[in-house]
């Protein structure tokens, strides 16, 4: 191979390595910005929503109604309430990271036979944004 073709083609093996490089950079920071809204939302369950659905579970346990709260993985959060109102009716709210799409959060609701999902940005996640959540579970319930 001549010098010129030789010098060609090292030109165009480092471009390709150049691509490959910025790509994998580019890899790396989506994987930065989702590890970021992961632990984002794990952070605002400990701090928001649970403190928030423990708040909700007291007042339901002063009033004789039944609830548990349960952490089913860092980014679900799932509490199950029992109302005692001649007959018992029940409902349940859950809250997850979508995995798909971290920077967006799942509301899931259920009172027996139906079922409700919702879906909200992780940024929007704030006490009352829960207490919101827990009274349409609530009205639900009903």
């Amino acid at each position: 191979m001549d010098e010129a073709k030789r010098k060609e083609f090292q030109s165009l093996l480092g471009t390709i390595e150049s691509h490959k490089e910025l790509e994998q950079i580019g890899e790396r920071q989506r994987l930065i910005e989702r590890n970021r809204h992961i632990y984002r939302f794990e952070e605002l369950v400990k701090t928001v929503v649970v403190p928030t659905l423990r708040l909700c579970m007291l007042h339901l346990d002063q009033k004789g109604h039944f609830s548990r709260l349960r952490e089913i993985s860092p980014r679900r959060v799932r509490l199950d309430v029992h109302i005692q109102a001649g007959v018992m009716k029940r409902g349940t709210i859950e809250l997850a990271l979508i995995d798909s799409e971290p920077e967006k959060l799942r509301v899931d609701y259920s009172w027996g036979w139906r079922k409700e999902q919702e879906v909200h940005r992780v940024d929007e996640l704030r006490d009352e944004f829960v207490a919101d959540r827990v009274l349409h579970l609530l009205k639900g319930v009903l």
